[in-house]
């Protein structure tokens, strides 16, 4: 778990693939892990699998899947679908060769790989041709002894759930609640994970210079910040949690008052 899961995938892939090349560490024990616990994936779903079978890969976390299946079951169908941002080359190239050719390899073992946006499938095509060598033509990826399919597919949002989530009582009473507590202001509410990709600590200070710039607001505005937790053993997670509520009691002291304090 250590090495695999809060190392290589959140120490490694994930800050890399976000652009915060800054929080980005390169160890091989965590890329050996990384390569073992995907073997063994492998080996459990390939002793599941059936010849007839169809198989759906996810995300950062087993992108070496796909080969070390295909190699086990050369026609099956496979897919795979990225659930975060694949960057640029000139940012992925910042992985070793050797580290980066492999999981270029690894994906290409699909028959079918997924990417939220267009510009994320533009940027593996490109990886894939300045790091393996294999050209495209529409998306199409003709490789030695098969063709892979690299394509577009924007996720939406399950509006019924989260209609049906306002409408209920508890919901209700709590923004009622919320509503009399914050009579005659203006409200800021945004809703985030904990985590440095989502600018939690930007917009802060965003409000903050606002406060500072603009006295007139002070007592008529609210920033109420709802931040679920993340990756609560990552050092970085821990930093930022930090931050953010020193930065919330700073801004609470410079503003606040008896009657106004958010």
């Amino acid at each position: 778990m250590e090495r695999f899961y809060h190392g290589f995938c959140n120490k490694t892939i994930w800050p890399l693939f976000h652009y915060f090349q800054s929080l980005t560490h390169y160890v091989e024990e965590n890329w050996q892990e990384y390569r073992n616990v995907n073997r063994i994936f492998g080996e459990a779903v390939v002793n599941a699998l059936k010849p007839d079978d169809m198989v759906w890969v996810h995300d950062y976390h087993f992108m070496l899947l796909p080969k070390l299946i295909r190699e086990k079951f050369p026609e099956m169908p496979i897919g795979f679908f990225l659930h975060i941002p694949f960057p640029s080359y000139e940012v992925f190239r910042l992985v070793p060769r050797a580290w980066r050719e492999e999981i270029i390899e690894g994906l290409l073992g699909a028959s079918l790989v997924g990417f939220h946006t267009h510009d994320y499938t533009r940027e593996f095509l490109t990886s894939t041709l300045r790091t393996c060598g294999y050209e495209h033509q529409l998306g199409i990826l003709a490789l030695r002894d098969r063709v892979v399919k690299v394509d577009t597919f924007p996720m939406g949002v399950d509006f019924e759930r989260f209609a049906k989530a306002a409408q209920l009582p508890e919901t209700e009473a709590r923004v009622a609640e919320l509503r009399n507590q914050c009579l005659g202001q203006k409200v800021i509410f945004p809703v985030d994970r904990l985590d440095y990709t989502k600018g939690l600590v930007n917009r802060l200070r965003g409000y903050d210079l606002f406060l500072k710039k603009n006295p007139r607001w002070h007592g008529k505005v609210v920033f109420i910040i709802s931040v679920a937790p993340s990756r609560v053993a990552a050092e970085s997670y821990q930093s930022m949690k930090l931050e953010l509520e020193q930065t919330v009691g700073r801004i609470a002291g410079a503003y606040g008052n008896v009657h106004w304090t958010r």
